[in-house]
């Protein structure tokens, strides 16, 4: 885990982006449980921003 991010940060964001699926993922689309699981963990693990980007 990066030094930068403070750990109980990061576990209530973890655990506010699983709990808060289950009010807008809908099984009739557009997203698959699947596809978002699989966009989930590319977030997670690799961050959301291009490298070497600014914001």
């Amino acid at each position: 885990m990066r030094a930068d991010i403070d750990s109980v940060l990061l576990t209530f964001v973890l655990l506010d982006l699983m709990n808060w699926t289950a009010r807008w993922l809908r099984m009739e689309g557009p997203l698959t449980v699947k596809q978002a699981a699989g966009d989930y963990w590319a977030i997670v693990m690799d961050g959301m921003l291009l490298r070497n980007s600014v914001l």
